[in-house]
């Protein structure tokens, strides 16, 4: 099916939610970060080939394309759920679609909204004629409707009177629209959730706890033990400093748990000149922790996308091995340049994964280079 014979969908379905939260304020009023996000949503789809990949802002976007759009904005690829009442569009670009009747979607969407109070769904809706986006901000269970946030402006194409399925949106104070669960299963089409509301809403397992970190074998091998704590702070996040048993002053250690005691971000610090130069070379023990460090605190659905640089990692502790990883003309992954800014004190890493990123920096301590390693993970 050419674009060209698809639905396409108007209005930013990628819009984050909060990004919506700010789109009707006043200018001046919104945060530098929502100018900038919109700024460099518009310049990439200026451009062919980002039309070709995101949708044309004049034209609308088809459901792949605008799947992409959320996954450019927001840094993560989101759940695609699909209506099975609506007509078939092309899904192959989407890696991970479930589709569902329309009222099991409006269901799941409902139940979506209990998993936590930051949950903000973009929406992709067909009436029969036009097909456009808002995105879904709350579920007010009393009432049985969802609250939310249009981009067309002076009012919402659900309402009576602009479109054809007979929906009567109803102003909304807080972000600007409301309609019913029944009038919602009518139009929807597809929805977008992000992966981590989805895991928490299936009941994957895609976090550690801090008690699990502290029953695990990176907590036992390492000796670790917790020596200062501060917190919760304002947004129920606790830091908690770790010491290892050993080699004290060349590694530094602290994680982060929201108020679930959930994990959601892990920091570890190793003196280069403890990581590269005698008696060692390379020090297997800095080596060691590194790669125990990101086996352990990464998302666990996410730990076999690691496992090529936790290979790199144990490779390179071989002096043969070293050398041929080095090489000019060996073959690189993108997984050699994470390698690389271990290896190389100017060097400096970025990857997002599904539901964790890694980062990987130098910087300096009192005079001396140190590498920092941090881990994050989006739990709830």
């Amino acid at each position: 099916m050419s674009e060209s014979e698809q639905i396409l969908f108007g209005g930013l379905a990628a819009l984050p939610a909060r990004v919506a939260e700010f789109e009707k304020a006043e200018p001046g009023e919104r945060p530098l970060w929502v100018e900038l996000l919109e700024k460099a949503f518009s310049q990439v789809t200026s451009t062919e080939e980002g039309k070709r990949l995101y949708g044309d802002p004049d034209k609308g976007a088809t459901l792949e394309q605008a799947w992409r759009a959320s996954a450019l904005l927001t840094g993560k690829l989101p759940v695609c759920l699909i209506s099975t009442d609506q007509p078939a569009v092309p899904t192959d670009a989407i890696d991970r679609v479930v589709k569902m009747n329309a009222n099991e979607l409006v269901k799941v969407l409902s139940e979506v909204f209990g998993v936590s109070d930051k949950v903000g769904i973009p929406i992709l809706y067909y009436d029969g004629h036009i097909g456009h986006s808002v995105c879904l901000m709350k579920f007010e269970k009393a009432c049985g409707r969802f609250d939310y946030h249009d981009p067309w402006p002076n009012y919402s194409l659900l309402c009576k009177d602009y479109n054809a399925a007979g929906i009567d949106a109803q102003p909304q104070q807080e972000y600007g629209w409301s309609i019913t669960s029944g009038e919602l299963v009518s139009v929807i089409l597809a929805a977008f959730v992000n992966l981590n509301f989805w895991s928490e809403y299936i009941g994957e397992r895609y976090f550690l706890t801090y008690d699990e970190l502290k029953d695990s074998d990176f907590w036992t091998f390492f000796h670790l033990r917790e020596i200062r704590k501060e917190g919760p702070d304002e947004n129920g996040s606790t830091q908690i400093a770790l010491q290892p048993g050993g080699f004290q002053s060349d590694i530094g250690l602290s994680v982060i748990s929201n108020q679930k005691q959930r994990l959601t971000q892990g920091n570890l610090a190793l003196r280069r000149g403890w990581i590269i130069g005698p008696p060692y070379g390379l020090n297997p023990f800095a080596l060691d922790i590194l790669r125990s460090f990101l086996g352990t605190l990464v998302a666990p659905p996410d730990r076999d996308s690691i496992l090529p640089l936790i290979e790199l990692l144990t490779q390179i502790a071989n002096p043969e091995n070293a050398k041929k990883l080095l090489k000019e003309e060996t073959d690189k992954s993108l997984w050699h340049d994470a390698l690389f800014a271990c290896l190389d004190a100017s060097g400096s890493f970025e990857m997002p994964l599904p539901l964790s990123g890694i980062s990987i920096n130098n910087a300096p301590r009192n005079g001396e280079d140190w590498l920092e390693v941090e881990v994050t993970v989006d739990a709830l």
